[in-house]
């Protein structure tokens, strides 16, 4: 047998924060003056500090901020990206460019010891 499942309104943050702040307060009004009232007191306003918190974080402007923030952040990601693709292809060109000087160097080793042990034509003749 299942249970049945009760859906309960939940107030939201900034509600919650405003009630225990009156709360408070109210129970510090019937409190003497003393560290238990200041304590109270205190307790209130910050309740109250983190209701009007919660307000702005979900207030229009913030959202609006938060989307900029957002999209700011995936244009930033998107040039990193293309930056990245960027190096990549840049590095791979380079070593091409790398391979293509060390064959041509081979190339030109080889020709100067080729050279190298060519006789003078000067020297086949007097050979011969």
């Amino acid at each position: 047998m299942h249970g049945r499942r009760f859906s309960q309104k939940i107030d939201s943050l900034k509600d919650r924060l405003a009630d225990e702040a009156a709360k408070l307060r109210k129970e510090a009004k019937g409190t003497p003056p003393g560290i238990e009232r200041e304590r109270l007191v205190r307790r209130a306003r910050q309740a109250e500090t983190g209701s009007h918190i919660s307000e702005w974080l979900r207030s229009e402007a913030t959202m609006s901020l938060n989307l900029k923030r957002l999209s700011l952040t995936n244009a930033r990601l998107e040039v990193l990206a293309r930056t990245k693709a960027d190096l990549q292809a840049q590095f791979l060109e380079l070593m091409e460019m790398r391979e293509q000087f060390r064959t041509a160097q081979r190339s030109a080793d080889l020709q100067s010891v080729a050279r190298a042990r060519k006789p003078a034509p000067g020297v086949i003749a007097a050979t011969a």
